[in-house]
């Protein structure tokens, strides 16, 4: 007696037949309209865009990219978001946060820079 191997009545198939059957799922002809059905319902499901009712989100300040991140963070948890476009505002966050704070630094310094030369001046006097 041959040892079944796995594969299904198609060739160069190697998927496990359906219990009863010769084929497995993506190969039996009894399944071909279900088997449509279940492709078309997961390729309009994969494709919908998935957004947040296209808000625009202010991003000018920490608190507003915080705010933002939380808005998305809920959304994710809620089922309301995709994961990866998830990711790419939570990447693009971090990059904003950074160019906010690089600007805050420099506004800062120059202002101590001011400062410094008004003492200066004065000393000079």
């Amino acid at each position: 007696m041959k040892k079944k191997t796995g594969k299904c009545g198609k060739t160069g198939c190697k998927a496990y037949p359906l219990k009863g059957g010769n084929y497995c799922f993506a190969h039996d002809p009894d399944r071909q309209q279900i088997r449509r059905a279940e492709q078309s319902r997961g390729g309009k499901a994969s494709t919908a865009p998935k957004t947040l009712d296209s808000e625009k989100f202010p991003l000018q300040s920490i608190p507003q990219v915080k705010d933002m991140l939380e808005r998305v963070t809920n959304a994710v948890l809620n089922g309301e978001i995709d994961i990866n476009r998830a990711r790419v505002a939570g990447y693009l966050a971090s990059l904003i946060m950074g160019c906010l704070k690089d600007y805050d630094l420099e506004k800062r310094m120059e202002e101590l820079e001011k400062k410094l030369e008004e003492i200066g001046s004065r000393k000079g006097r």
